[in-house]
């Protein structure tokens, strides 16, 4: 979350001091454009990271916009965690894997290859998913199966030097964009 500053607030009213609202106005869309460029800069630094399409972390992650009454921005990560299926994995086919096959292998970090022993992939609705059995039997008698998951977005949003980059983009946004609002604001008079 970022907030206008008592500084940044005192610097928007003092230039817009003889338009009404304009100060909330100029305040509120700097918090935006700041809080827009930090999601941007925050995929960028997951991709880094993470061996994930970006538009499958992108579709996870939302933002509160700022409003003149509310001078405040959030990124929020929506997705508890994205299915092991979302990453790059080997063998890919339904039908493929477990016991006597190969050992199913993924990459959630790039360059971090690991194996991932018992697991196979099925097809389970639309998308195949990478399942292991958990030795019950389903209502039907059927084996049952696991659906793994990996890293949770918000942890791969929190991961510090992702968290402290898309903060300070946030803030060299913010101060940066302030300036352009005031003379927007002061043009729309003038």
């Amino acid at each position: 979350m970022i907030t206008a500053t008592t500084d940044q607030l005192e610097r928007a009213q003092r230039f817009l001091a003889g338009i009404p609202g304009a100060a909330e106005r100029a305040m509120k869309a700097t918090l935006n454009e700041a809080i827009r460029r930090a999601r941007v800069e925050a995929l960028e630094l997951i991709d880094e990271r993470y061996e994930v399409a970006g538009a499958d972390v992108k579709a996870r992650l939302s933002l509160q916009l700022a409003r003149p009454s509310s001078l405040s921005a959030t990124l929020r990560a929506k997705s508890p965690s994205l299915p092991l299926s979302y990453f790059p994995h080997a063998p890919s086919k339904p039908g493929t894997g477990g016991p006597g096959k190969p050992t199913l292998s993924a990459t959630v970090l790039r360059g971090n290859t690991k194996d991932v022993g018992g697991a196979f992939v099925a097809q389970l609705g639309v998308k195949p998913r990478i399942v292991t059995r958990t030795g019950r039997k389903t209502a039907s008698g059927k084996d049952e199966m696991k659906v793994l998951y990996s890293v949770p977005i918000a942890e791969m949003l929190g991961v510090p030097n992702v968290a402290l980059a898309v903060e300070a983009r946030a803030l060299e946004v913010l101060d940066e964009a302030l300036s352009a609002e005031i003379d927007r604001e002061l043009g729309a008079v003038a």
